[in-house]
């Protein structure tokens, strides 16, 4: 399938996509609306943007450690399983 304007360029669009179903959180949203729409009361329980701005004290921590993009050791931060096991 092709899709052209006047303006644009001709678009391949890959057919193997007919089948797709909308993603679970779109259909949820949607519905939602329809149903907000209809005058019903709908709780949203998703938590979304944050209103609160993010503390200074985290943003330095991500600016620091920003170029840090390995993964952590599968069994995770020996210095924090310690902490956790001196708990319990």
């Amino acid at each position: 399938m092709t899709t052209t304007t006047p303006m644009s360029p001709a678009v391949q669009i890959n057919l193997n996509i007919r089948g797709m179903q909308p993603s679970a959180t779109v259909a949820i949203n949607e519905r939602s609306a329809e149903l907000k729409a209809q005058g019903r009361h709908i709780y949203k329980l998703g938590l979304g943007q944050s209103p609160f701005p993010v503390p200074e004290h985290v943003q330095q921590a991500l600016r620091e450690h920003a170029h840090e993009k390995d993964y952590l050791a599968v069994k995770g931060l020996p210095a924090l399983r310690q902490s956790i096991s001196a708990v319990g």
